[in-house]
């Protein structure tokens, strides 16, 4: 549970693997930030009380720092902040995916002689939305020990109030002015609010028990006929991270999209995750003729295939395309984010580059599905694959088929600040019937 919570540890430790290699490459002196040569100045002319009521503002209003950059228009002056102890702090190090490794050689702190302030001050793109965390007294040519969120910085990963999360497994979020606006993140004041129960769905294919949580919108009764269903792996993480509950609520409550059930599933940990979600046939025909008719025993739902949506993230988004391909009489619509389409079977031939899931959907006849593919310009995961070119292979090969396909791009990695963003719009461009 503690692992799913951060789903950016997979862009951090690819980050980790290559925080030396770009620093190496990337000598670039680092910014001056204006705030921080002021407090010097004052340190350097024994100014009583700055170090206090630097630390008095930064309290009141956060951090990281953002400043504009006079004659560089199109990028922010972010400096970032860490409260040492003078006799224990040696070195302080920020860690990040590859939208922040990739762009930036030095990560490590600077420190102000005679205080506990250290610092460290980028230059960052306009509309950008980051994950990081930081580290103290790193070795210079190993990993952290421990990584922990920013205790400067208020705005952090969500974590589930039921489950209580320590510091070190949730990681702060920055932005630059001008990041994308998240209008459904956050249910709207007003609206009502959908139930979220756990229910136990016993499964004598996978010879276990499943948890599953399901979200009913408010005033499920006053709905006229069946209603589309929503089915979701990473089922925790879309309701914790990505804030579904809210989402629908919101989305449904505004009417931009027709009322739906959501069933979020459980995944299982580690190996078993990527066993199950690497269309795996076991799993598939679980969904297929267990879950989705125990749905359609206990919920009022529509058997449309086209009200019927199956989505994910990374190989929660590769198994969505993968169910609806073997099953397209009962998920007629797809939602992959950042969807790990480089993924093949160890025996598929790699002779024509395009993803082994692209041949799925285009060696016969188009099927009745239709598709919302969205990927971060910085998706490069741990295993080195470049999931920007494989969902743009995806995109091109079913658009060439005829199929439907919505696609979007967003500045981000492969992590739920990505996922967040684009799940209401992939919401409302599967939506068959807009309730407006």
């Amino acid at each position: 549970m503690l692992t799913k919570t951060f789903r950016l540890a997979a862009a951090i430790a690819f980050g980790l693997a290559c925080c030396e290699l770009f620093s190496a490459e990337q000598g670039e002196p680092s910014p001056e930030s204006a705030r921080m040569r002021v407090l010097k100045e004052s340190f350097d002319r024994g100014v009583p009380g700055a170090e206090r009521a630097f630390w008095d503002e930064v309290s009141v209003k956060g951090s990281p720092l953002v400043e504009a950059i006079k004659g560089r228009p199109g990028y922010a002056r972010v400096t970032f902040l860490w409260k040492g102890v003078s006799a224990e702090t040696r070195s302080v190090r920020l860690f990040s995916g590859p939208q922040i490794t990739s762009h930036y050689g030095h990560l490590d702190f600077v420190h102000l002689p005679r205080s506990d302030v250290w610092f460290l001050t980028l230059d960052v793109p306009t509309g950008w939305r980051v994950g990081y965390m930081l580290a103290e007294n790193v070795d210079p040519k190993g990993s952290p020990n421990t990584v922990t969120s920013d205790p400067l910085n208020p705005r952090h990963s969500e974590q589930d109030p039921l489950v209580p999360v320590p510091v070190t497994q949730l990681y702060s979020i920055f932005e630059t002015p001008g990041a994308p606006p998240e209008p459904w993140l956050r249910r709207h004041e007003g609206l009502p609010a959908g139930t979220v129960e756990i229910r136990k769905v016993r499964s004598r294919m996978l010879g276990s028990e499943r948890t599953i949580e399901v979200y009913v919108p408010h005033g499920l009764g006053s709905f006229e006929g069946p209603i589309g269903s929503l089915y979701l792996f990473d089922g925790e993480e879309y309701l914790r991270d990505m804030r579904v509950a809210d989402v629908l609520d919101n989305l449904i409550g505004e009417r931009r999209i027709a009322p739906l059930i959501a069933i979020m599933i459980h995944d299982l940990p580690g190996d078993d995750r990527a066993r199950e979600l690497s269309c795996d046939l076991n799993f598939t025909e679980f969904l297929a003729t267990e879950l989705v008719p125990w749905v359609r025993s206990n919920f009022r739902v529509s058997a449309d295939p086209r009200r019927t949506v199956i989505g994910g993230e990374s190989l929660g988004g590769l198994e969505a395309a993968f169910a609806a391909c073997k099953h397209p009489e009962l998920f007629g619509a797809v939602l992959a984010q950042s969807g790990s389409f480089w993924w093949r079977p160890n025996s598929a031939s790699l002779a024509n580059g395009k993803p082994w899931m692209a041949e799925q959907y285009t060696q016969g006849p188009r099927l009745p599905v239709r598709f919302f593919l969205s990927v971060g310009r910085d998706e490069i995961v741990p295993s080195g694959a470049n999931s920007l070119f494989d969902l743009r292979q995806m995109r091109d090969a079913l658009v060439g088929h005829g199929y439907d396909v919505k696609y979007e791009e967003i500045e981000g990695q492969h992590d739920p600040i990505n996922w967040r963003l684009t799940l209401p719009d992939g919401l409302i461009a599967l939506d068959p019937v807009p309730a407006r």
